[in-house]
C-alpha cells in the first residue's frame, strides 16, 4: 500500500485498524524521522502532519532495502569525522549522527582499498533471500512491547 493510498482512507478506520495503523506508522517514520512516542496520544495532530506530507509528494512505495540498510550499524563510535568524495564535492559527518544518504554514499564512493576498510567499520545486518525478497533476520530475542 503506498502512502497516497493510505491517506484516502478515514482516519478512524486507520486508527482502528492494526495493519493499517503499522503503515501509518511506517510512512510516519520515513517522512520524519521517528515515531511519535506514544502514536495513539498524538495520532489526531500527526494524522494530519502525514497527510500534508505526502498529498504534496510524488508515489511513494516502501523499500524494504531502505529498512534494511536502516539496520546498518557502525561498531564503534569515536566521535570521529568521516568523509567522502563524490563529483569533485566532499561530504563530511560524525559517526554518531550517520544517516541513511550518507551512509550509502559512503560505501560507494572511493577507490576499492578504501571502500573495504569503511566496510569493516560497520554491522551489516544478515538477510535471507527468497523469490526475489529480502528479508531481515530476527534475533534471538523477542522485543519488549
Amino acid at each position: 500500500m503506498t502512502a497516497q493510498e493510505l491517506i484516502l482512507i478515514d482516519k478512524g478506520k486507520v486508527r482502528r485498524d492494526s495493519n493499517l495503523m503499522s503503515f501509518y506508522l511506517t510512512y510516519f517514520q520515513e517522512a520524519y524521522g521517528y515515531r511519535p512516542s506514544c502514536a495513539g496520544c498524538s495520532f489526531a495532530t500527526d494524522w494530519q502532519k502525514i497527510v500534508s506530507f505526502y498529498s504534496n509528494k510524488e508515489e511513494k512505495t516502501l523499500n524494504l532495502q531502505k529498512e534494511i540498510f536502516m539496520e546498518i550499524t557502525i561498531k564503534k563510535i569515536q566521535g570521529k569525522i568521516l568523509s567522502y568524495k563524490k563529483d569533485g564535492k566532499t561530504f563530511r559527518l560524525y559517526d554518531n549522527i550517520l544517516n541513511y544518504d550518507f551512509i550509502d554514499g559512503y560505501l560507494k564512493n572511493g577507490s576499492e582499498e578504501e571502500l573495504i576498510e569503511r566496510k569493516k567499520l560497520f554491522i551489516f545486518p544478515v538477510v535471507e533471500e527468497h523469490e526475489e525478497i529480502i528479508v531481515p533476520k530476527k534475533s534471538g530475542r523477542k522485543s519488549k512491547k
